[in-house]
């Protein structure tokens, strides 16, 4: 039998070790932190069918590489419950696994994964619950306990609200603003946010103290103080995937007749949250959408060069160029690429698929030197030029005429341009989990 264990703590490590004394198990187990395999202490010799995995358990990359099957054993064992909800939601929905057991703390999500989306779930909570009323019962057998399910979907009727409302999952910049335009509006709304830093930061801002609470979204008991059964609107608009995923999924069990807005940073995730009955927002792919690609020039863009923003309104397009092996320009410096360029550039960043950004205009502390900064194969120059000129940079790029450019040009010898660009426009980058995407905000000074 094939067994995959998410979590590597006590309990995960154990099993791990029980199930590979039998040598027909294939066993593996993972944990994004590679000290945890401390707990394990096995040699190959011991444990022939053991293998262990560092990598993250939400990241649908690296779950895509662990090659399971509808036959395999899922467990999920991590610390947190959401993360144990979102791996068990990416086998069964993206592998079809059937044998999926997931570990969730918390009674009442516990209740409502088993109920309503076909998880074998298990709450250690309820069961240490269950052993202390044993335990206390054999020496008194006198005192009684309440048994009945805590509350969840169906037990309470919705009161008649006053007037529309909205519960805003997540206290981030997303949810701030979109707060603020709320109340501006007169309606009636409420932050939830489980960071007690966040929550002054909100209140910083001059979001009146009524308009938010520091509570964790996902909680069942949380969203029924709060109001969720009065709930018109709810946004989820954390930064993590899994995070909202779930809070969607315990509002919908909660709220059937509630909008849901579901926030999806990476869109490798966006299979996850369709055919939920929630209206998906991921700030990269509606980017993209926004966008008008007409660039006024009759061009092939080769496949180095990527068009990321062309904003009709704007003279300037936001491109990206990835230095191939064969170019001229790898092992050159940034400032000498920018020297020799025929035509105008204001760079925004450059990146690396290994070290991530390597450069930020929007770092304003930064210490990167393009002087000294050394072009690799492989990186990513993400800049700003005006549409007509891109023509002429696509040439310069081109692997046949860049043997041709000379060894210095002071078209561009002064660099001091680059940060101006800074003062022009705002860039802030979207909220991804990898280092390769590199589509920015961009909007016109």
């Amino acid at each position: 039998m094939k067994f995959c264990i998410a979590g590597c703590g006590r309990v995960g490590a154990d099993l791990a070790k029980q199930l590979s004394e039998n040598p027909q198990n294939e066993v593996t187990i993972i944990d994004k932190n590679p000290l945890a395999f401390n707990r394990i202490k096995f040699s190959k010799k011991q444990y022939p069918n053991l293998t262990v995995k560092i990598g993250d358990m939400v990241d649908p990359t690296f779950l895509k590489s662990l090659d399971l099957s509808e036959d395999t054993y899922f467990i999920t064992l991590m610390s947190g419950d959401n993360r144990n909800i979102f791996a068990s939601l990416v086998a069964k929905k993206t592998f079809h696994v059937q044998n999926i057991f997931c570990r969730i703390l918390d009674p009442q999500r516990c209740k409502i994964y088993n109920d309503h989306y076909g998880i074998n779930c298990f709450s250690p909570t309820s069961l240490s619950i269950q052993e202390c009323s044993s335990l206390i019962q054999k020496y008194n057998p006198n005192i009684r306990f309440n048994t009945a399910a805590s509350s969840i979907a169906g037990e309470h009727k919705p009161e008649e609200p006053h007037k529309e409302f909205y519960i805003i999952g997540g206290g981030g910049e997303i949810g701030l603003q979109l707060a603020k335009r709320l109340i501006s509006d007169q309606k009636e709304t409420l932050i939830l946010e489980k960071d007690p830093e966040r929550i002054k930061y909100l209140k910083n801002h001059q979001l009146p103290e009524s308009y938010c609470a520091l509570a964790d979204a996902c909680e069942v008991s949380t969203l029924e103080y709060y109001g969720v059964y009065n709930a018109d609107h709810f946004i989820a608009a954390t930064g993590e995937d899994e995070d909202n995923l779930v809070m969607c999924q315990v509002i919908r069990s909660l709220n059937s007749k509630c909008a849901i807005y579901a926030r999806v940073n990476n869109i490798d995730n966006i299979a996850l949250f369709e055919n939920e009955n929630f209206t998906i927002i991921n700030p990269t792919q509606n980017l993209i959408k926004k966008i008008t690609t007409d660039l006024h020039v009759n061009i092939k863009i080769p496949g180095s060069v990527d068009i990321l923003i062309a904003n009709e309104a704007s003279n300037r397009a936001l491109c990206s160029f990835t230095v191939p092996a064969n170019s001229i320009f790898a092992g050159k410096s940034a400032d000498e690429f920018l020297r020799n360029s025929p035509v105008n550039l204001h760079i925004v960043s450059i990146s690396s698929s290994k070290k991530g950004i390597v450069y930020d205009i929007s770092q304003q502390n930064t210490n990167v030197d393009l002087h000294t900064m050394t072009l690799k194969k492989d990186y990513t120059i993400t800049f700003l030029l005006d549409k007509l000129d891109l023509e002429r940079f696509v040439f310069f790029i081109s692997p046949s005429h860049s043997e041709k450019i000379p060894a210095t040009n002071n078209h561009n010898s002064n660099t001091e341009h680059i940060v101006a660009v800074a003062a022009d426009i705002d860039v802030r980058e979207t909220d991804t989990n990898g280092y390769n995407d590199t589509i920015r905000i961009i909007k016109q000074g």
